[in-house]
């Protein structure tokens, strides 16, 4: 087994881990429980991500790729349904997000009270 990745978070890694699975590339995440130790243990190299030798390099070629995918803030330029570059991105409108979800949990918590 050969370190592939180090993840900053397990939730980092399970994100890596499912891409490979979902692409053919069995892997195992190691040190995922061991976050809970922060302030016992170091706080960075915890979580890796490992695999065979001979997936490596398949391993690291789509590691590369999801790294080098859209920043957090272009999402909205990428056409997903054609999976290019939208040119019209300025007529993209952001949707109510994350206020309507807080204010349905906000509602469901007093509906249950």
């Amino acid at each position: 087994m050969r370190t592939l990745y180090e993840a900053a978070n397990g939730v980092d890694a399970r994100l890596l881990h499912d891409l490979l699975a979902q692409e053919g590339v069995p892997a195992l995440v190691c040190g995922e429980f061991l976050q809970g130790g922060i302030g016992e243990l170091p706080a960075a190299g915890l979580v890796r991500l490992m695999v065979d030798e001979r997936d490596y390099a398949a391993g690291r070629a789509l590691i590369a790729r999801w790294e080098s995918g859209p920043a957090c803030g272009d999402w909205n330029d990428v056409s997903w349904s054609a999976g290019s570059v939208r040119t019209d991105a300025a007529d993209v409108s952001p949707g109510p997000g994350l206020l309507v979800l807080v204010l349905a949990v906000f509602v469901l918590l007093l509906l249950s009270t």
